[in-house]
This record gives C-alpha cells, sequence and structure tokens, in this order.
C-alpha cells in the first residue's frame, strides 16, 4: 500500500470515528440539569467534559501516530533505496570509465 494510500486510509478511520456517536442515536443531552444531577453526587460537568473529550483526542492522535509513524518508515525506506541507487549509478559510471 502505499504512503498517500494509507494515509488517507488513518484519515477515513478518523472520519468513521466521528461518526460514532451520531445525534440520531445520542441525542444532545439537558446539559444544565446534566450539570444539577452531577452536583449532587459532587461531580462536575467539566470533569465529565474533560475526560470525554481526553478519550476522543488520544484516540483521534493514536491514529494519527501509526500513520505518521508508518510514513516515517516509507520514507527512511524511500531515503535509503534513493542513496543505493545513487551509489550503484556512481559505481556503474565508475565502471564505464575503466572499460573505456
Amino acid at each position: 500500500m502505499s504512503e498517500a494510500a494509507e494515509l488517507e486510509e488513518a484519515l477515513q478511520r478518523i472520519v468513521q470515528w466521528s461518526k460514532a456517536y451520531s445525534l440520531d442515536i445520542f441525542p444532545e443531552p439537558d446539559l444544565g440539569r446534566a450539570a444539577e444531577l452531577l452536583k449532587l453526587g459532587h461531580i462536575s460537568l467539566d470533569a465529565i467534559s474533560v475526560h470525554c473529550m481526553r478519550h476522543a483526542v488520544l484516540g483521534v492522535g493514536e491514529i494519527a501516530r501509526a500513520a505518521l509513524a508508518r510514513a516515517a518508515r516509507i520514507e527512511r525506506v524511500d531515503q535509503s533505496l534513493t542513496r543505493q541507487l545513487s551509489r550503484s549509478m556512481q559505481l556503474n559510471a565508475e565502471l564505464r570509465q575503466r572499460i573505456r
């Protein structure tokens, strides 16, 4: 699979993840009411919100990190192959000079 295809696949995974919790299935809650109920249990809505956001951002970050790491490995292989090809061409030119 090409580097571009792998990065596109990672972006597609992020898009799919973004659609996982549609409003049709999980309608928007009454946040004011939720905050009141949570306060009764000595929990803040901010703490819940941060926890949820952290989970989402870490998940997206993991998809991105994996894709970027794979792209970096591919880039290193490409650079190595380019160096090897350049050296081979140089040796080939030197050999042709010797033959003449």
